[in-house]
């Protein structure tokens, strides 16, 4: 039985001790194909969903370039332009995997192995580091600084999160609790850059980064964003994961329970002629 639908022995509670297990922190889980299909839909419509995501990102990516071209090397200072660089990573690894897998991988589409390649190992890493980072993104821009509701405000701040939010409910793609330290090695090496980077006389790249005149403030506010944040923002992406999975087992049983009465209704009225 796959762990996305592991429970405890009167067949009703998941088992949460099973979260903090050793095993749970690295990158193996014993069902591949839960990275490549849809929780509660048909494979089918995983692969179009893929690829309409992949493609609406590379027309972000080249709307990013058109606005911001004049930037030129100082884009990548930005935290905003980093996460959703991490996030795009992500749409097309997830795109080519799920393609590559449905076209070469059959065995794994069908669940016939419980052996995690690395490509979609990658996938994995990738899906943890940028949605607790996506979403801490759009907390910190719309929270801490002047908000812009332009074409870069919207499609890099917000819409980052709604995808998501989408993709943790809409694909079968399992998150752990050990894997919290994922989202928060981005953060902290951003972090780490921009001390980096005010060391070496750059400018300032955000006021609540200020590490030349507010250093107590910025380095609280360091602390908080990848200590606190990171790990609450993490939590609310399991939890989600975990009401997608029950109310998928609520489903299934519910259509099992249907289609065993209809069959008894069948027995019963066969006997009865």
């Amino acid at each position: 039985m796959s762990s996305e639908q592991d429970i405890t022995g009167d067949g009703h509670c998941y088992n949460f001790k099973k979260e903090f297990q050793l095993r749970k922190f690295g990158l193996n889980h014993e069902d591949p194909s839960l990275f490549v299909k849809p929780q509660c839909f048909p494979k089918i419509v995983y692969i179009p969903w893929t690829i309409i995501w992949a493609l609406f990102y590379l027309m972000n990516l080249g709307f990013e370039v058109y606005y911001d071209i004049e930037e030129g090397p100082t884009y990548l200072t930005k935290v905003t332009n980093i996460a959703y660089i991490l996030q795009s990573a992500f749409v097309f690894t997830d795109c080519f995997v799920t393609i590559y897998v449905h076209v070469r991988r059959t065995d794994i589409k069908s669940g016939e192995t419980n052996v995690m390649p690395w490509y979609i190992r990658v996938q994995w890493l990738l899906f943890n580091a940028s949605n607790s980072f996506s979403v801490l993104i759009s907390l910190i821009y719309y929270g801490f600084l002047n908000v812009e509701f332009n074409h870069g405000s919207v499609y890099i701040h917000l819409l980052n999160s709604v995808y998501t939010f989408l993709g943790i409910l809409f694909s079968a793609k399992p998150v752990q609790l050990l894997h919290v330290y994922q989202p928060m090695v981005p953060a902290l090496l951003y972090m780490s850059f921009s001390i980096i980077y005010h060391i070496l006389g750059g400018h300032m790249i955000y006021p609540i980064l200020d590490w030349g005149n507010k250093t107590a403030r910025t380095s609280l506010y360091a602390v908080v964003f990848i200590c606190v944040a990171v790990p609450l923002i993490h939590l609310t992406c399991y939890l989600l994961h975990r009401i997608r999975v029950f109310l998928h087992r609520k489903c299934t049983t519910k259509k099992a329970d249907i289609s065993q009465q209809s069959e008894s209704n069948k027995a019963y009225d066969s006997s009865a002629l």
